[in-house]
C-alpha cells in the first residue's frame, strides 16, 4: 500500500487538467490515498475540501495541507457551500460510495458540475 496509494493520488488529481485554485472534495480523506491526494492538490496550487468520519481526524488532516476539513454528516454538503460559496466544485473523488457519495456531492448548487472519481478499493 506505501507504494499503490501515492500513484493513485497523484493520477487521480492529474484526472482533469484543473487550473490552480480550483477546488476538489474527497471523502474518505484519511485513507492513505485521500492523503496522498491533499499533498498532489497542494502541490499543483488546487483547493481541498475532505471529508472524514471522526472529528478528532480534522485537526490531523488539516496538518497535513487541507484547505477544508469537514466531519461526515447528512448536513455536510450544505456546510461546504456555506465555506466556498458560489465557487465551483470541479473534481469530486469519491472512495466510499453509497450515501456518503451524496453527502458529500456539492451538488447543492446547480452551477456545480464536477467530475466523479470512484477508484475501486479505495
Amino acid at each position: 500500500m506505501l507504494t499503490i496509494n501515492p500513484i493513485t493520488g497523484a493520477l487521480l488529481v492529474e484526472s482533469r487538467d484543473l487550473p490552480a485554485g480550483s477546488w476538489v472534495v474527497q471523502n474518505a480523506a484519511n485513507s492513505g490515498v485521500g492523503r496522498s491526494v491533499i499533498a498532489f492538490a497542494k502541490e499543483r496550487g488546487l483547493r481541498t475540501i475532505n471529508i472524514v468520519r471522526r472529528e478528532k481526524l480534522v485537526t490531523e488532516i488539516a496538518e497535513l495541507g487541507a484547505d477544508i476539513v469537514l466531519v461526515d454528516h447528512p448536513d455536510v454538503a450544505a456546510r461546504e457551500r456555506a465555506i466556498i460559496g458560489d465557487d465551483p466544485v470541479l473534481l469530486g473523488l469519491d472512495g466510499v460510495s453509497g450515501e456518503a457519495t451524496s453527502l458529500t456531492s456539492p451538488d447543492a448548487a446547480p452551477r456545480t458540475a464536477p467530475a466523479w472519481a470512484r477508484p475501486v478499493g479505495w
